[in-house]
């Protein structure tokens, strides 16, 4: 009973979801504008119903993706044709046999599909919709059981039913009269997108539009607006945007391209107006095509200029440039937004997978940096010499021996996992002042830590390697010592990045994950920078106690004792991972979850979901990003995505201009307060600060207690509330 119930559930779901997944979308809310719409037509809605349902049960009887059929994946184009048929044809009982055999057409189109374009990250589209309609439209004119619908008869007969000749009246005028003519085609396109070819009915989805999503909507009036100019200025008949289902296209490719697979930007809304005369001229051209079999364009040009602009996307040499596609797809351009600019304030430009840290301990000095004045040219500028400096030099004495050169034979580490792939030994050490032109290398070992991503570190002492190759090899393990062989007048240690393994390969700019950066006596946390000449840095060490506080294991449980205001209230928490590996906290209490990352140096919490008011929201405010690093001595600064902040009242004029300039920003500080015990106790605090055009208008402080057993209290302060969060985990009951 209970699987049968989840069934149901699950094709629930689906049902109302493949509405709005034809706009990219999964709220449920804009969902509840659009079944409304399509009912305007009681069997034009059903029979999208049935399609739709015919579709889902399908995918469920061949155990496809569960989620997928959860989410209207399976479902969207199955809705598209069955409002086709049911805006062509009479219903009646014939039609609802065709209809559930098209639901089960489209879904094998879909997945065939989906098997050949996500090899190239390439998504369906809506074109399992134009084949299955099409293949039933052609198919169709040898049978002669089906009738031919006049849907506008009954329309006015629905409106002259519920309000007389003034409610027909009132239809005309808003229709045709109200409306300035590039508006009212705007609306017409919005409509025919659910076979609702009249304004009033792209009214109202574009009401559902804008609240769901503001640059979606801004998004669909520049689509169609660069459409109505260009076909205006080549002297084209702007009356087609309404027939044949040609208006919507410019719609869909504008928020396809403009938000949904590329991040909003001004470089996304500059391509939206480059590609929209594409699909003006991919219309004309298939709908003079198609006309030969008396077929509709209907959706085939959104999908020609979307595929072969994204395909061109993957072949890409510098992914992140100008136009950044989105990798986690929050089905809303905004969430998409925020998260992204979340993102690059974390880890830096590009999404950097591999971490890649300082080759060795304590503080060092660049000698030469990126672009350096002596050996740092042409291919190979990208790359850093480290030394070890007392009082600004780099020696002890007169220099002239190689044991009174502070970086000589120190321990060199590996700067990331990986496999050795290369390692050359047995150069002898050079004199102090000399070279060695013929092995200008020197004894070297080169490391694999992903593919086209390797790194190189020279000048190494002859015997003190410590790997050989084909050895895996962990981040901060030692693997030799430094040298002075090869072109090095005295002793100091050569590492770049390069994208082969070839000793001497061209070099690659590539950031250190993380680095302590001396400014004075102030050691400043950098996260995913490039060193500069004369730098000096510093590798991060963990605080086992943090570590230890913030390393939740799947399958832990946590009661949350929250007091407030002289009142106690228990929580259940329960540390899971999913099916990718990604691990969460889950509120069995308020049913909220927060998703977490630990990387061995720092936690983060990646987003939030659910009830705000619940403690673990509490929680991912409070330790929204904790580093383990025991000698960092400043503050760390980080920045919330917007939407898990501020509310949807708030956001709502911000998200028409975020794309372009933000003006509402919530940071995220972190500092430990006081080390009573370093080993037995610390007390770190965090604060929250929202602003509006630079200016706090509101702040949480909260004091963050860890002992060795863990997180035991966080008390939170709020203006002139306060409450406390208690930790118990479970297996630590006395």
């Amino acid at each position: 009973m209970k699987k049968v119930l989840k069934d149901i559930k699950e094709i629930g779901s689906g049902l109302i979801l493949s509405y709005p997944q034809i706009f990219f979308s999964k709220s449920y809310a804009f969902s509840i504008f659009l079944i409304a719409i399509t009912l305007i037509f009681p069997t034009l809605g059903l029979s999208g119903l049935i399609c739709t349902l015919a579709s889902l049960l399908f995918a469920k009887v061949f155990s496809l993706s569960p989620e997928k059929i959860k989410n209207g994946y399976y479902g969207y184009n199955a809705l598209l044709v069955g409002l086709g048929l049911g805006s062509y044809y009479d219903w009646d009982f014939n039609l609802f046999i065709l209809i559930v055999f098209a639901g089960f057409l489209s879904l094998l189109i879909h997945t065939f599909l989906e098997g050949i374009l996500n090899k190239y990250r390439l998504p369906v589209l809506s074109i399992p919709f134009l084949l299955t309609l099409w293949i039933i439209q052609l198919a169709t004119k040898n049978i002669d059981f089906l009738t031919i619908s006049d849907r506008g008869v009954f329309l006015m007969n629905n409106i002259f039913s519920m309000g007389g000749v003034k409610a027909l009246q009132w239809y005309d005028y808003f229709n045709n009269e109200l409306l300035p003519l590039p508006v009212k085609y705007f609306f017409i396109s919005l409509g025919s997108i659910f076979f609702q070819e009249n304004a009033f009915a792209g009214l109202f989805i574009f009401t559902g539009l804008l609240f769901y999503s503001r640059i979606a909507s801004s998004l669909a009036v520049l689509g169609f607006s660069i459409a109505y100019i260009f076909m205006s200025v080549l002297g084209i008949d702007t009356n087609q945007m309404t027939h044949f289902f040609v208006g919507f296209n410019f719609i869909l490719t504008a928020i396809a391209i403009g938000g949904f697979f590329i991040i909003p930007s001004i470089f996304s809304y500059l391509w939206v107006i480059i590609t929209t005369p594409l699909v003006v001229l991919f219309t004309i051209a298939f709908n003079n095509l198609l006309s030969t079999w008396q077929l509709s364009v209907y959706s085939l040009p959104f999908n020609a200029v979307v595929i072969l602009f994204l395909f061109i996307l993957f072949y890409r040499t510098n992914i992140r440039k100008k136009l950044a596609e989105t990798t986690i797809q929050e089905y809303m351009p905004e969430k998409n937004l925020y998260i992204y600019k979340n993102y690059i304030k974390r880890f830096g430009q590009s999404m950097y997978k591999i971490h890649i840290m300082p080759p060795f301990w304590g503080e060092w000095t660049i000698s030469q940096g990126y672009d350096g004045k002596i050996t740092h040219k042409d291919m190979f500028k990208h790359a850093l010499d480290f030394v070890i400096t007392y009082n600004g030099k780099t020696y002890k004495g007169n220099g002239g021996a190689l044991e009174d050169y502070y970086c000589y034979n120190k321990v060199v580490l590996s700067p990331g996992y990986g496999t050795v792939v290369k390692v050359v030994d047995g150069i002898d050490d050079n004199q102090i002042g000399d070279v060695n032109t013929i092995n200008n290398w020197g004894n070297t070992i080169v490391i694999k830590h992903a593919e086209f991503l390797y790194s190189q570190l020279n000048h190494l002492k002859s015997g003190s390697f410590k790997v050989k190759e084909g050895d895996f090899v962990k981040a901060g393990q030692p693997i030799t010592n430094v040298g002075n062989s090869g072109r090095s007048p005295e002793p100091h240690l050569h590492f770049q990045l390069q994208a082969y393994q070839h000793i001497g390969s061209p070099t690659i700019e590539y950031p250190l994950a993380r680095y302590l950066l001396k400014n004075k006596q102030i050691k400043n946390l950098q996260l995913f920078k490039i060193p500069q000449e004369s730098d000096i840095i510093e590798n991060t060490t963990i605080n086992n106690l943090i570590f230890n506080a913030f390393h939740f294991i799947p399958g832990q449980q946590i009661d949350i004792v929250l007091n407030m205001a002289e009142r106690q209230k228990i929580f259940n928490w329960e540390v899971l991972s999913d099916s990718y590996n990604n691990t969460y906290i889950l509120c069995r209490t308020t049913k909220s979850y927060a998703y977490i990352y630990n990387d061995g140096q720092s936690f983060y919490f990646n987003s939030f979901h659910g009830d705000k008011k619940s403690p673990l929201y509490a929680f991912y405010l409070s330790c929204y990003h904790i580093e383990f690093a025991a000698n960092i001595s400043d503050t760390i600064q980080d920045e919330f995505p917007l939407h898990q902040v501020f509310p949807f009242k708030i956001l709502f004029i911000h998200d028409f201009v975020a794309p372009f300039v933000q003006f509402i920003k919530s940071n995220f500080s972190f500092k430990i307060k006081s080390q009573g015990n370093l080993l037995n106790q610390i007390e770190m605090e965090t604060c929250i600060k929202n602003k509006l055009f630079g200016k706090t208008i509101k702040s949480r402080i909260s004091s963050i207690l860890i002992d060795n057993q863990g997180i035991y209290n966080i008390l939170l302060k709020e203006k002139k509330s306060e409450f406390n969060i208690k930790l118990v985990f479970k297996e630590r009951y006395e």
